[in-house]
């Protein structure tokens, strides 16, 4: 193993090259809505929103909040789903309807960079780390008095310096913790628990807390939370968190705060210059009250015997990182940077090391090779520990976990076997535990099955933007089953993908059809996020969509890659009673091997009998939970006609015209004089009307839109001898959902339509506005790295690229400097006269009226 001075200058190096990597995307500029104020104390506010963007943050991660005309920082907190709590240094009012969220999430890497100089420093501190990462230190506790696992931890972790803890999920690695961590509070240690998100921090301080109560002298101030928790559980327990701390003991700091901040409102409400000396006499003790309250945390928190922290706030708080520890304890360590966990190790005179390599690694933006050794492995791999565990070597640093009490069996026989070799067995309680759930709808009785949507014309598109796969019928499946879930009891559901399009169309619908979602706090909050975002999260139902399909040639990567077991691994469980797969089985089946984990669990299925194919689609789908979302096999032909009928505007999506059903042209050429029809195909041949505006595109999905108000998807029914094409029985759903269409063309890149209509032209869009974007680059850029002007280049195959001629630091156009431009020069389409949106176009920004659907270069700005 290289010196830790050596691995330290690696690690300081990877953090650099992943913040330049952040520095060259830009700062991301989010549109968050829906705040609700959830607390608020001397230290700020703590605010929940929404949003629709995807949102890869870091908890901890400093961020800035423009509303109306008010402006204040603070941190992440938690991003889970679509939701986002955020702790702002300034109270901005109860409700806000929309915001802007400002990251620069690169602070945290340069922070933990620096920070991890303090190591090189200290002799000890090197010695502490090369013991966390040769994972080979001799062990000293007696083994023969292990009476159980947590008696085993509670001796390792008094006796060895480093131990880690493998606890595949469900294992009881938070119950074994806690109990750990009582017995060393007993003992009169200091103790430091820090994990990656803040969310598992205050599971296992919580756990810990309450067990300490019941079992030991409970004092207060023993045990402090120190940051930010939007845990309930944490927030409503009168002595855990530092900030409630100082306001329970110090209530005149918060008066005089309180007080100082409405003066403040006022004197900026009513300014005027004679009156800014005592703004600022204002300010100046707003800063100084604020200075007193963060003095009474700190001391609350050198005086606690267990302290509870994310992993990025002990490399950037001082109260934290200068203090010694006796024992560090980090939980689901597989997900945080190795540099993170080896400064934490720095910290104290033992560690516990406890996470399961079997899930998913960090992620890291970078595609460098430094990033990937030291940002995008986990731990356990870069100890060897995984690679002697496939030995089957002795690992005397490490121990294991085995009875699972989360899943029920029929969902963990899977992962049991495949994912962990038969070392993890069943708890003799799950099942009893479980059953419950698994004899609720929809799949009564059946605890893990597969949907196999093979033939039925759920196909896999691309999101033009990001490449982003996505299924629209899948996606529409996936709500009938949470309806039915929902209407039979059945509360707590997790929808879970592998893309990230597929995810943002899931939670348009979920907040379609279930609005009071938005206020659930906790496990009965309907979820829809990627594999990714829901690690660490459960739920009683999980609806698993691999939403892979044709026409794409190849499976996913997600699906098929090195990291595709643990993507698999962590969406399996996930489930406490109840799984459902969604998968097109014949599409899998022809672009995966077999010893994909993908193949393996869809073969699993199938030799249990646990199969259902699109031959018991029409029974499941017959009830109507919401009249909003109806299904249909043979019996369409009625609905369409009236929605036709009654349409003003129309579009149509369909691959081959002349195999339309004849009847329902029928119905076109009837409207066709009365509503403006648009046809999505790639050939005019066998388009039987004579007005209509042509987009030659192919999308495969076939849909219908009608007024963008209904969209009828799956339908026209089309059959023909290729493998992708649906068979008999032929399944459509008309959903009525206006923000559902407008999210469906907001992943396509229309071309500009041609008209075959006389009297109706197109019109085209104003490509060259009176100020250029070239010049507002001149004005207005400056390069992140040195702040110098860069300069505007076009590259062979027309891309834009900027470049700093100071530093040499690469650049784009991003999103938001396009949004900056558009804003600042009301840049509108001629055609409706609606302002032009700025829309990421894969690598590059582009233009678009979404009205429209018309797109515009970057280039012919400039």
């Amino acid at each position: 193993m290289a010196s830790i001075q050596d691995l330290t200058e690696q690690w300081k190096k990877a953090l650099s090259i992943e913040a330049n990597e952040l520095k060259t995307q830009g700062g991301t500029k989010t549109i968050i809505i829906n705040g609700k104020c959830l607390t608020r104390n001397e230290d700020g506010a703590t605010y929940w929103f929404t949003y629709s963007a995807d949102l890869l943050l870091p908890d901890g991660t400093p961020i800035r909040i423009q509303y109306k005309n008010l402006e204040c920082t603070g941190q992440i907190v938690s991003v889970e789903g679509q939701d986002v709590i955020l702790k702002v240094d300034s109270y901005i009012g109860e409700s806000i309807r929309e915001a802007i969220l400002f990251s620069e999430p690169w602070e945290l890497l340069l922070t933990l960079a620096k920070r991890l100089d303090r190591i090189t420093e200290s002799p000890m501190k090197q010695k502490r780390v090369h013991r966390l990462l040769a994972a080979n230190s001799p062990i000293k506790h007696p083994q023969e008095k292990a009476k159980n696992e947590i008696h085993e931890l509670i001796l390792r972790a008094k006796y060895n310096f480093t131990t880690y803890v493998w606890g595949p999920p469900g294992t009881g690695k938070t119950y074994t913790l806690a109990r750990m961590i009582a017995r060393h509070y007993q003992a009169g240690k200091k103790i430091l628990i820090l994990s990656h998100s803040n969310a598992a921090v205050d599971v296992l301080v919580f756990e810990a807390a309450t067990y300490i109560q019941s079992k030991y002298k409970w004092k207060t101030g023993d045990i402090v939370r120190y940051g930010f928790s939007s845990n309930p559980k944490i927030n409503e327990h009168p002595d855990l968190l530092a900030a409630k701390l100082v306001e329970k003991n110090s209530p005149e700091l918060r008066i005089e705060q309180a007080q100082l901040e409405e003066s403040r409102a006022d004197l900026k409400s009513t300014y005027h210059h004679s009156k800014g000396k005592l703004l600022a006499n204002t300010e100046a003790k707003l800063k100084e009250v604020r200075y007193k309250i963060k003095k009474e945390e700190e001391h609350y928190v050198e005086n606690a015997r267990v302290i509870g922290a994310t992993l990025s706030k002990a490399a950037m708080d001082p109260v934290l990182f200068e203090r010694e520890y006796d024992l560090i304890v980090v939980d689901e360590a597989s997900m945080a940077y190795i540099p993170q966990i080896a400064f934490a190790a720095s910290l104290g005179k033992r560690i516990i090391v406890c996470g399961d390599f079997k899930q998913l690694p960090p992620i890291a933006i970078s595609k460098h090779r430094i990033v990937a050794k030291w940002l995008c492995r986990d731990i356990f791999e870069a100890t060897k520990i995984v690679e002697n565990i496939g030995l089957e070597k002795a690992i005397p640093n490490l121990m294991t976990l085995t009875k699972q009490r989360r899943m029920h069996p029929q969902i963990s026989r899977f992962t049991n076997q495949y994912i962990y070799g038969n070392k993890v067995s069943d708890h003799a309680a799950v099942a009893t535990i479980r059953q419950p759930i698994a004899n609720m709808q929809p799949f009564v009785n059946d605890a893990a099955i597969l949907l196999d949507l093979s033939q039925i014309g759920a196909f896999a598109l691309k999101d033009a933007s990001s490449d982003s796969r996505y299924n629209l019928l899948s996606a529409c499946i996936a709500m009938q089953l949470i309806l039915s879930a929902k209407a039979n009891g059945l509360d707590s559901i997790g929808y879970i993908t592998p893309f990230k399009a597929q995810s943002r169309f899931v939670t348009v619908l979920l907040k379609e059809f279930f609005p009071e979602n938005q206020e659930v706090i906790g496990d009965n909050k309907i979820i829809a996020a990627t594999v990714h975002k829901f690690q660490g999260s459960e739920r009683d139902m999980i609806i698993f969509d691999s939403v892979d399909s044709y026409p794409q040639s190849r499976a996913s990567v997600l699906l098929t890659d090195n990291n595709s077991e643990k993507l698999m691994n962590v969406a399996i469980t996930r489930a406490k009673g109840k799984f459902i797969h969604l998968a097109d089985r014949k599409y899998l089946e022809s672009r995966t091997g077999k010893n994909t984990t993908i193949r393996k669990l869809i073969d699993h299925f199938v030799s249990q009998g646990k199969d259902y194919s699109r031959q018991q689609l029409p029974e499941l789908l017959k009830k109507s939970y919401d009249t909003r979302l109806q299904w249909f096999t043979e019996d369409y032909e009625e609905q369409i006609r009236k929605d036709i009928a009654q349409a003003k505007k129309i579009t149509i999506s369909i691959s081959i015209p002349n195999k339309m059903n004849n009847k329902l042209w029928r119905a076109f050429i009837h409207a066709e004089n009365n509503t403006h029809i648009t046809v999505i195909s790639s050939r005019k041949e066998g388009i039987p009307l004579r007005k209509f505006d042509h987009i030659a595109m192919d999308l495969v999905q076939p849909f219908i839109d009608i007024d963008g108000q209904i969209i009828w998807i799956g339908l026209p029914f089309i059959e023909t001898n290729f493998e992708s094409s649906p068979k008999q029985p032929f399944i459509t759903c008309r959903l009525e959902a206006k923000k559902v269409i407008q999210s469906v063309y907001r992943f396509i890149h229309f071309p500009t339509a041609s008209s075959r209509r006389v009297e109706r032209e197109q019109k085209p869009i104003s490509y060259q506005p009176t100020y250029s974007l070239g010049k507002y680059i001149r004005s207005w850029d400056q390069c992140p790295n040195c702040n110098s002007i860069r300069q505007i280049q076009t590259k062979q195959d027309g891309s834009i690229t900027l470049a700093c001629d100071h530093c040499g630091m690469p650049g784009r156009i991003t999103v938001y400097f396009l949004e900056k431009f558009l804003t600042f020069t009301d840049l509108r389409c001629t055609t409706c006269n609606r302002p032009l949106e700025a829309v990421e176009d894969g690598k590059q920004a582009s233009v678009t009226c979404s009205h429209c659907h018309v797109n515009i270069p970057v280039q012919t700005l400039l």
